[in-house]
C-alpha cells in the first residue's frame, strides 16, 4: 500500500515537494532582499517539530501533517542603528561658498538609508535634500541629518564674511573707508 502524500509548499525558501504523513522534511529560506534579513517561518496549518526546532530557524525540519502545509520564509526590513557626519565637527566657510556633506548609515546593509538634512538657521546657511551646504552670512549654524527612523547626527557650520563679500561694491567710497581703516596696517609692513 502506497502512503498517502501531502503537499508542501514554500514560499520564499526551497523544500517544496509530496510528502508522506508523519515524514521529518527539511525547508530553507532563500536569501533575504537587500536591506532585509531572515525573522521566522509562518507555518499553515501547524505542524509539529522534532526537538530543538523553532520557526526562527532558517533551516527548519518538521513532521508532515495529515493535510497540505504552506511554509512562508518571513523577512524584516534591517532597522538603522546609526547615523554620523563624516569629517570634523565644526567646519569653517564664508558667505557664497558650499560645502558637500555625506552621511553614514549604520549599518550599511539598513533597508531604509533616506535622510533628511535641515539647517537650524537659513539665514547663515541653507542645506539642499542632498546635503550641500550653501554659506549665506555670518553667523553658526547646526546642520543636521535626520533618518526616517528618528536618528541624527549633526554638524556646525560657521560662516565668515569677507571684506570682499559678494555684498561689498567697489565703490570710490567704499574704498576710502576701507584704506582708511586699514591701509595703515599695510603701511608698516
Amino acid at each position: 500500500m502506497n502512503p498517502v502524500l501531502r503537499a508542501v509548499t514554500v514560499v520564499n525558501g526551497t523544500g517544496s515537494g509530496e510528502f508522506a504523513a508523519g515524514t521529518t522534511v527539511q525547508i530553507t529560506a532563500n536569501a533575504p532582499p537587500t536591506g532585509q534579513r531572515f525573522s521566522h517561518w509562518s507555518i499553515v496549518p501547524a505542524v509539529t517539530f522534532p526537538s530543538g526546532a523553532s520557526l526562527l530557524n532558517e533551516i527548519l525540519h518538521f513532521i508532515v501533517p495529515e493535510q497540505a502545509v504552506t511554509a512562508t520564509a518571513v523577512f524584516e526590513d534591517i532597522p538603522v542603528t546609526g547615523v554620523s557626519i563624516p569629517g570634523t565637527a565644526t567646519r569653517t566657510l564664508t558667505a557664497g561658498q558650499t560645502l558637500q556633506l555625506s552621511a553614514t548609515i549604520t549599518p550599511s546593509n539598513a533597508a531604509n538609508r533616506a535622510v533628511t538634512w535641515t539647517s537650524s538657521n537659513t539665514a547663515v546657511a541653507t542645506v539642499s535634500t542632498t546635503g550641500l551646504v550653501r554659506a549665506v552670512d555670518r553667523g553658526t549654524v547646526t546642520i543636521t541629518a535626520t533618518t526616517e527612523c528618528g536618528r541624527a547626527a549633526q554638524t556646525t557650520v560657521r560662516v565668515y564674511r569677507t571684506i570682499f563679500s559678494t555684498r561689498w561694491k567697489a565703490t570710490p567710497l567704499n574704498w576710502l573707508l576701507f584704506f582708511l581703516g586699514f591701509g595703515w596696517v599695510w603701511m608698516w609692513f
